[in-house]
Formats: structure tokens, sequence, C-alpha cells
């Protein structure tokens, strides 16, 4: 392989072990193998790019040295057998990136001086045109623009175009003529069959009129006749069309059935007697509503065995007091039974 500075086994540190493979620098990329490649064309299983790297000795392990991506900020680290095999790994890999750096500047240079060269062979040998003459300008004698002839030309032939007289022609021999007469309209020419004869028909000049005073009309009396042409002639008043919607018609005609009517006469009836039976009501009186104490009451049981004990309820007697002597000489009739009775005064 062209461009390889160097190759050799290093110590790759994986995800979980450690693990020996083979390595080559080429130029500014890294190749990693799985063993040491016997063929040329063989393919690398990872290839890293140095450039955009940060190459430095890193103290995860011994002899050891980090690449670290500043996009990516991925990280691999790799360890050499012993020390002086760290020092020549870690020294070819920052002068690869530092070779491809300065390449890529030299290569910048080169092309911004092949620029410059370019613009300035390009305005040495760049020829001096010959200016222009101004274009030829329009003759300024035509006012009106200048089309060409087949503007002016018909696509279509067009006839022959008749302008008829609307005026007549004044004769130096006419005389005693009304000169606003011949500014009047004139009908136009009358075609014949054939379209390029024709005849012009001019109308004769008006004479001009006298003018005669009319006379006035005298007012006159107006008469009875007069009186009534004018009565006559007043127009009369006509009749308006009183116009009534149909539904009333309808209305006036509509009977209900006679089942209806019956029941509503009904309906009418009740109400009515209810009425009536509210109006004939009358509360009894104050007399009428207190009970009735002067009526004998006879118990149910007269005919058994307990009729000797049966008395009669007879209704309380009116209180009437009575004065203080004629009290205390009756005191002595006071007993302890179950009726008390009191003698009448004398």
């Amino acid at each position: 392989m062209s461009g390889i500075s160097k190759e050799g086994y290093l110590v790759r540190k994986a995800t979980t072990s450690w693990k020996k493979q083979y390595f080559i620098i080429q130029s500014n990329l890294l190749l990693r193998y799985k063993t040491k490649p016997s063929k040329k064309g063989k393919l690398p299983k990872e290839t890293l790019d140095l450039i955009g790297t940060d190459i430095q000795s890193s103290t995860i392990a011994k002899f050891c040295i980090s690449i670290r991506n500043i996009n990516t900020n991925k990280t691999i680290y790799l360890c050499g057998s012993d020390n002086d095999d760290y020092e020549s790994w870690i020294f070819i890999l920052k002068k690869a990136l530092s070779n491809f750096n300065q390449q890529q500047q030299q290569q910048n240079v080169n092309k911004s001086n092949y620029s410059a060269q370019l613009s300035q062979h390009s305005q040495h040998s760049q020829p001096s045109l010959p200016s222009q003459p101004p274009p030829p300008s329009l003759p300024q004698h035509h006012s009106n623009p200048v089309f060409p002839t087949s503007y002016y030309q018909p696509t279509q032939p067009q006839q022959q175009q008749i302008s008829p007289t609307y005026f007549t022609q004044v004769n130096s021999t006419q005389t005693n003529v009304n000169p606003m007469e011949f500014y009047q309209y004139k009908t136009p020419a009358a075609f014949t069959s054939s379209p390029n004869i024709y005849t012009i028909q001019q109308s004769q000049p008006r004479q001009p009129q006298q003018f005669q005073p009319q006379p006035q009309p005298q007012p006159q009396p107006q008469t009875q006749t007069q009186t009534q042409t004018q009565t006559q002639t007043q127009p009369q008043p006509q009749p308006q069309l009183q116009l009534q919607p149909q539904y009333h018609q309808q209305q006036q005609q509509y009977q209900p059935q006679p089942q209806y009517h019956q029941q509503q006469q009904q309906q009418q009836q009740q109400q009515q007697q209810q009425q009536q039976q509210q109006q004939q009501y009358q509360p009894p009186s104050y007399n009428q509503s207190q009970p009735q104490y002067n009526q004998q009451i006879e118990p149910s049981y007269q005919n058994s065995q307990y009729k000797n004990y049966t008395q009669m309820i007879t209704p309380q007697q009116e209180f009437q007091p009575i004065s203080k002597p004629q009290y205390s000489q009756y005191s002595h009739y006071i007993s302890h039974s179950s009726s008390i009775s009191y003698p009448t005064p004398m």
C-alpha cells in the first residue's frame, strides 16, 4: 500500500474488554483490521479520519493514546506494548494530522494565487472594444408615428363608400332665401337597384311664414248650457270595489253539527242549574243550629231487665240567683245528694 507511514499491533478498548488488533496509518486515515492483511486489496473493518480529531495521551491505562472526534465527541483508546512503541505511535499520528493540515493550507494558497494571476492576465490581454455607434434616429418632420405599408392595406376588399350630401349648395342667383334653411338636415340619397347609380332627393326650401297677430278672445258671460256641459264633463267618481276575504264568507256558511250543538246546550243548562242552586242556598239561622234539649230521650233497652231504672232526662232549669238572707234561711236544705234542688223564693 502506498502512503503508509506506520503499521503494527495495538490493544483497543472495546465495550467490555481489551482486544489486540492490527492498525495502519495511511495519509490522514487510520485503518483497523482484525489481523495483518495478507492481500493488498483487503478492506478494513473500520476507517477513522484523523481530520477534526484531538490526539492526546490518556491515563486510563499504561501507554494509552486517546483519539477524540471534536464533532461527535466519540473517543477511541489505543495502548502500545511498551514506552517506545507508545511514543512512536503518538508522534506519527500527530504528524499525519499536521501534514494534512499543511497540505490543505498550501492548496488553498495555490488556489488563491492562481485566481489572482488569472485576473491580472485577463486585464492586460483584454482588447479594447470599439465604441458602438448610437442607433439611427427617426426623422423628426413627421408628427405622427410611422407604420409599415401593410398596416394601411386592408385584409379584405372594401366596397366604395358613398358619402350622401346632407346640405345643399348655395347659388349666387338665389335671392330672398332664409340662410338657416341651408343648415337644415336633408334626407339621405335613395339608392336604386344598381349600387353605382343613385339619386339625390333634395328638399325644397320652405317659404318663411308671415307673422299674423291672433285676436285675443273676449270674456263672455257663462250661460246655463255651459254650466250644464261643465257638470256633465266632470269625471264621476267610480265606485270602489269592496274586496272582502273569502274566508269571511266561509265562516258565515259554517254550521256546527247537531250532536255537538246538543252537547253544548246540555253543558250550558248544567252550568245554569249550578248557578241557581248556589243562589237558592241559605245557611241555617243561629237558633236552628242549636241543639234542642226539650226532647225526651228514651234508651234502647226499655224492654230489658233494666226497665225499672229508666230515667227521664229533663232539660236543665235556668239558674236564678237569690239574695243572701233568703239563702241563709234555706241553707239547711242543702245536702250532699247527687241532685240539688233550690226552692223558689216567696
